[in-house]
Parts: C-alpha cells; sequence; structure tokens
C-alpha cells in the first residue's frame, strides 16, 4: 500500500482535530466556574477582613501596654486610637469596594448569586466594622481614654 502525500497530511489533520478537541476539553474542565469563583471572592475578603481586624487589636493591645496613667497619654492615646481606627476602617473599605469591583466584573453568573456574595460581603464588612468599634470602645474603657460623653439633649417639658 502506497501511503503518500495525501495521507500524511489527513493524517495531520486528524491529529490536530483531535489535539483541538482534547485542548479545549481539559480547558473546559479546568477553567474556574463562575459560581464557584465568586464564592472564593466572597471568602477571600472575609479572610481579609479579619486579617485586618486582628491587626487592628494587636495594635491596641501593645498601645494599651505602654500607656501610663498621666493626662497627656490619656489624650495621646485618644489621638492614637483615633487613627488607627481610621486606618484599619479606611482599609476595611478599600477591600470590599474591590471585592465588589471584582463580582461586578465577573460574567456568566446569575443576579441572584451575585447578589447573595454581595449580601455575603456587606455581611462581613459590617461584622469586622462592629468589631473594631467594640475593640476601641474596651480600649477606651481599659486605658480611661474615653471620649468626651456629649451633654444629654434638653427634654422638653410639657
Amino acid at each position: 500500500m502506497d501511503l503518500g502525500r495525501s495521507s500524511v497530511s489527513f493524517l495531520i489533520v486528524v491529529s490536530l482535530l483531535i489535539l483541538t478537541v482534547v485542548g479545549y476539553a481539559g480547558w473546559r474542565l479546568l477553567r474556574p466556574n463562575p459560581v464557584a469563583k465568586s464564592d472564593r471572592i466572597a471568602r477571600q475578603f472575609a479572610t481579609e477582613a479579619r486579617k485586618v481586624v486582628s491587626a487592628y487589636r494587636r495594635s491596641l493591645m501593645v498601645m494599651s501596654d505602654k500607656l501610663g496613667e498621666s493626662s497627656t497619654e490619656v489624650a495621646r492615646s485618644r489621638q492614637i486610637i483615633a487613627e488607627r481606627k481610621t486606618a484599619a476602617l479606611s482599609s476595611l473599605q478599600q477591600l470590599a469596594d474591590a471585592a465588589q469591583t471584582k463580582l461586578d466584573m465577573m460574567e456568566g453568573i446569575s443576579l441572584s448569586t451575585l447578589r447573595n456574595r454581595l449580601d455575603r460581603i456587606r455581611n462581613r464588612y459590617e461584622e469586622a466594622k462592629t468589631m473594631i468599634e467594640e475593640e476601641t470602645a474596651r480600649v477606651e474603657q481599659e486605658t480611661g481614654a474615653k471620649p468626651a460623653v456629649p451633654s444629654p439633649l434638653p427634654t422638653a417639658t410639657s
């Protein structure tokens, strides 16, 4: 049997076709599912939010350990607490915005799944924000660096 040039070219074409089909099937199997990818983004935000809260707690613990009792140190601690709280909340907001942007740019995800992921991010953001507020209040109470309490509003008498 004589294998001519047409047989070799036919084998090359068939080989390329098989390679293309196998490559496409592999890509489809290995490509991240949009639902799984969006879930990963929400979980990643939660992890990063926990890191921000932990770093904030550690920084306040170190600061409260070094504080003395003098009024200047208490005043300085108020300023430090406010700066660290602002930085932590800003960092948290940036992380939430970045996660929401990643989700908004995703394709192939249903609106209900997108809404679910955005709600999860929003809830984790609020939880982390609450933890920062609670930690701030606790440290202010322990160090005596309480902010000035506003005077009560006058009540209307009948």
